[in-house]
């Protein structure tokens, strides 16, 4: 009987570690970032204009996006710029920026009495963190319904145009998050699926990763996941961004930012890294390198060439 209750124990353990295992694969972002337990986020833009100010962009998973998650969100990015009078950080799930002004095809009839139907991507979960001066707010909405879901939360300040929305002032610690006290996740980086598709019996990933991410134990990690996640008798291809204009193939774009591509092919696997500005890194990590360099869209990325 002792014998078998050790068995069933050993049996549940195998189970619940599978279950817990295959949402993981299923996600666009991969596992929960440990540091106060943010949601898994990667940065694809960051720039300083003189007339907005400092704007950023992240993509993260939909079903991270919360009231608990921005209040996070805006710890964070509140303490990593703490004297920026004009900081905005775009919150997407989808990588639709550079279609936002597109409608659907039902949108586009003239007829000024038809009534105007959400766009593509005002459905989709989103949200962005504000700060103007001393005032300090977020935005955010679920899959699903258009912007005027939108919920409007205020963190610090006051709003004149909007005298019903929380107030979350009294909540939010601003000195709890330290980001030099962050320690880095030595695990899987977050990251962000663009694509996968099969083509010539070749699996074709595009991913994003945070730019201090990019390194030879972030991509190791990485690789060492996926390859868990798809089958080993399977030609596997990744290409890695750090940065949005890689994706916009803006001239230079790939020699300015982290690029990296993962590859497998039978009994042949390799790594290939590059770090701004710098030569081409090249890890095999068994059989030989039979695989095309970082340049190559066509061979890293299937379809895309210049």
């Amino acid at each position: 009987m002792r014998s078998l209750t050790i068995c069933l124990l050993v049996l549940i353990a195998l189970v619940m570690s599978v279950v817990a295992y295959e949402p993981t694969a299923r996600r666009k972002v991969s596992l929960r970032n440990p540091q106060n337990d943010l949601p898994c986020f990667v940065v694809v833009s960051n720039h300083l204009d003189k007339d907005v100010g400092r704007a950023i962009k992240i993509l993260m998973d939909s079903g991270d996006v919360s009231e608990e998650s921005f209040v996070r969100l805006h710890r964070y990015f509140s303490t990593m710029y703490p004297h920026v009078k004009r900081l905005s950080v775009d919150v997407r799930t989808k990588l639709t920026w550079a279609m936002g002004f597109i409608d659907r095809a039902e949108d586009l009839d003239l007829n000024p009495t038809t009534e105007r139907k959400p766009r593509v991507w005002e459905k989709d979960a989103q949200g962005i963190l504000t700060r103007r001066g001393e005032t300090e707010f977020f935005r955010y909405k679920v899959e699903g319904g258009d912007l005027r879901d939108l919920k409007t939360v205020l963190v610090k300040g006051k709003d004149p145009d909007c005298l019903d929305c929380k107030n979350l002032e009294s909540e939010v610690n601003h000195a709890e998050a330290s980001a030099r006290e962050r320690e880095k996740n030595p695990g899987v980086p977050c990251y962000f699926v663009i694509e996968t598709f099969v083509m010539d019996n070749v699996r074709f990933l595009r991913i994003f990763i945070n730019g201090d991410a990019g390194n030879r134990s972030s991509l190791l990690a990485l690789w060492k996941h996926l390859s868990g996640v798809y089958p080993n008798t399977e030609a596997l291809t990744v290409k890695v961004y750090t940065s949005l204009d890689q994706e916009n193939l803006l001239a230079g774009a790939e020699h300015r930012y982290f690029v990296g591509g993962l590859f497998r092919n039978g009994a042949h696997e390799v790594l290939r890294y590059r770090r701004p500005r710098e030569e081409v890194t090249t890890i095999v990590l068994q059989g030989t390198d039979i695989f095309p360099n970082l340049d190559d869209r066509r061979g890293t990325e299937g379809y895309r060439v210049p």
